[in-house]
């Protein structure tokens, strides 16, 4: 159960990248899917983007308000998985 719900999480998180990368493209802030993508992912797992991708300058702080949005999103899904191993591990239970 642990792991389909962490594979579960990667997806929601995959799909998360899949619709910034859409509004990139929709606003003309990058000029190929593939870049989106990257620049996307680099941004939602805020290691940042590389050096040879740069969003144009008006569509700068829409990065970070994507990487800000990432370390959130990961804290979550950290605390939700946690609760997840905590409900099927007996041994990470409370003791009364």
């Amino acid at each position: 159960m642990i792991v389909v719900v962490a594979w579960l999480l990667a997806a929601l998180h995959g799909v998360e990248c899949a619709l910034w990368a859409m509004l990139y493209l929709h606003l003309n802030a990058l000029q190929a899917p593939a870049q989106a993508i990257l620049y996307s992912v680099d941004s939602l797992t805020t290691r940042g983007a590389s050096s040879r991708l740069m969003l144009q300058p008006q569509w700068q702080m829409l990065g970070a308000i994507e990487s800000i949005n990432g370390l959130l999103l990961f804290g979550i899904s950290t605390a939700f998985l946690f609760h997840v191993m905590r409900s099927w591990l007996p041994d990470l239970r409370p003791r009364a």
